[in-house]
């Protein structure tokens, strides 16, 4: 089927009248941009395999002179990419992945099913009934992964989460139709225990995500200035080299932002606008190392504001250089944006580490690359931290009885 399938690549639409197949062919395609984007970027990367897969699609039918230039395995090579599709869509169970190869469409339709009626008690559910009883239910077959971790040199642990990506993001989008009440619920159940630490952070940036685009539900948090040392620089909110001032704009509002999704294959990333009120998240198919960010244009100043946020629950972030070619591009974007408008502005940058109230100091490792390909678009600025107030002290009231183990 995938020999069959492979000379559908040519066209520019690729159909066929097999499900799987079409569902093969926009994995093949999908992949194919996801590799010229790099090379437009500019990063070696190893083309090899899909280059394979398109000479295959395209020279067919060409002689014995030239079969050593052509790919010897092209099937093989495709499926290694729907291998690697398969685990980031359902994860890396073995049955999980054989299936999500030979009846992808099946298995799509078999987790959205799930996610679809996912809520939040289930997951409360689940979490309880692990740490309790050691047991698991049948959303651990489409949603959830158990496996142990490194507590300390003499001490092994569990730990939860979700089973790839793509599911966690389905679950995302769930969860931000939950109450705020609900919400806060869960995140204090998954931070009392250790198991389920993965998911409260998962869970903290709903919840920051539904505060950055709608409000904070009582009292603003402030930003805090974090101290900068080295290049590239570590951002700290040491004690001793705060201080309470505030960068223009702050990034809270008492007005809602519009979610949008931006996508950032194109060189100037789709639905980036000068316009007052967006909340923009990277779209599912983009991986920067940054939760979201917002544009704030102020044509009396003659300057606009990128405001990047991370989002963690960790004491220390670090991040990846890539990231600096995702807010290079917003930049770029926003460059033309104003030179359409015929308005001449400053653009800066400016950074926010978005952490729970509760916790020591806090610490961002900025990638190498710091000052690097500055001379255009110069995505170095401060840094500021922001405590999003949550009832996360391990002294809060549990939400269950553990019949064994010592986390409290």
């Amino acid at each position: 089927m995938l020999a069959r399938s492979l000379p559908l690549l040519d066209e520019m639409l690729p159909t066929s009248g097999e499900e799987v197949i079409n569902a093969w062919l926009e994995v093949f395609q999908m992949e194919w941009e996801r590799e010229e984007e790099m090379v437009g970027e500019e990063e070696e990367e190893d083309h090899d395999e899909m280059d394979d897969i398109r000479a295959s699609a395209i020279d067919q039918d060409e002689d014995m002179a030239d079969e050593a230039s052509r790919p010897q395995d092209p099937v093989g090579n495709a499926l290694e990419i729907l291998v690697k599709n398969a685990t980031e869509e359902f994860g890396f169970s073995p049955g999980d992945v054989y299936q999500g190869v030979l009846a992808l469409p099946e298995m799509r339709r078999a987790h959205a099913a799930v996610t679809r009626c996912l809520d939040y008690s289930e997951l409360m559910t689940f979490v309880r009934m692990f740490y309790n009883e050691r047991r698991l239910d049948n959303i651990s077959d489409r949603v959830l992964s158990v496996h142990p971790r490194r507590i300390s040199d003499k001490e092994d642990g569990w730990e939860i989460d979700f089973k790839s990506v793509r599911i966690r993001r389905d679950v995302e989008s769930r969860m931000q139709l939950e109450s705020d009440e609900h919400l806060r619920k869960v995140y204090v159940l998954f931070h009392n225990i250790l198991e389920g630490s993965v998911l409260a952070g998962w869970i903290f940036k709903v919840i920051v995500h539904r505060i950055l685009s709608d409000g904070c539900w009582g009292p603003t948090p402030q930003p805090i200035r974090m101290s900068k040392r080295g290049d590239p620089p570590t951002f700290s909110t040491s004690p001793t080299a705060c201080s309470t001032s505030l960068p223009p704009p702050a990034p809270l509002r008492d007005d809602e932002r519009t979610a949008t999704q931006v996508d950032f294959r194109p060189s100037l990333p789709s639905g980036v606008t000068l316009d007052e009120g967006k909340y923009y998240t990277p779209a599912t198919n983009n991986n920067p190392g940054f939760d979201s960010f917002t544009i704030d244009h102020d044509p009396v100043k003659h300057v606009v504001v990128i405001s990047v946020f991370q989002i963690t629950v960790s004491p220390s972030h670090q991040g990846s250089a890539q990231d600096y070619v995702f807010i290079r591009k917003i930049m770029s974007s926003v460059r033309h944006l104003l030179k359409r408008r015929g308005a001449d502005a400053r653009i800066e940058v400016t950074y926010f580490l978005v952490c729970p109230e509760a916790g020591s100091e806090r610490e961002w490792q900025m990638p190498n690359g710091w000052s690097d390909e500055v001379d255009s678009n110069d995505h170095r600025g401060d840094a500021f931290c922001l405590r999003i107030p949550i009832a996360t002290h391990r002294s809060a009231p549990c939400l269950f009885t553990p019949n064994f183990g010592t986390y409290s």
